[in-house]
């Protein structure tokens, strides 16, 4: 079912009130339809958190179920989404700063966040001109009916 924006709303400041209270947490987003407040029936809630540095990689896991599971319980539903930014992907870390809200920030964290955007943004960059080649060889070969087999084998 789908939960309104305002419902949503008054859900996460109750998240916020938690995450606020782990230490391992250094900021804190909502991105994807509830950020823009469009979600449709089948949006489900997108959030993400940056880390604090250096957490070892078993650590990172264990805070993440952790975290999902409490805000599951939160938000009275487990259609959500947890994202880690420290090991996101570039160009899904680089949506969630350029169109995400940020919730949270902890106290003493910014210059993390702002590390964290420059060597995303680099990142991205960096990624963009492989990305949009892959992309234009994609749409040729679907234009040309040869996507997912050989030519003249479809």
């Amino acid at each position: 079912m789908l939960m309104t924006t305002e419902e949503l709303e008054k859900k996460l400041a109750h998240v916020v009130a938690k995450v606020e209270k782990e230490e391992q947490i250094s900021a804190f987003y909502l991105f994807g339809s509830y950020a823009t407040k469009r979600p449709r029936p089948t949006s489900d809630v997108d959030l993400a958190v940056l880390l604090v540095e250096n957490l070892y990689r078993n650590a990172v896991l264990e805070q993440r179920l952790s975290l999902m599971a409490e805000i599951a319980l939160i938000l009275g539903t487990d259609n959500l989404d947890l994202i880690i930014l420290n090991e996101a992907p570039a160009s899904l870390a680089f949506r969630v700063l350029k169109e995400g809200r940020l919730l949270y920030l902890k106290k003493g964290a910014e210059q993390q966040l702002v590390r964290f955007k420059a060597q995303i943004y680099d990142r991205y960059c960096d990624y963009l001109p492989v990305q949009r080649f892959f992309s234009a060889a994609l749409a040729k070969r679907i234009e040309e009916g040869i996507f997912g087999g050989r030519p003249g084998k479809n």
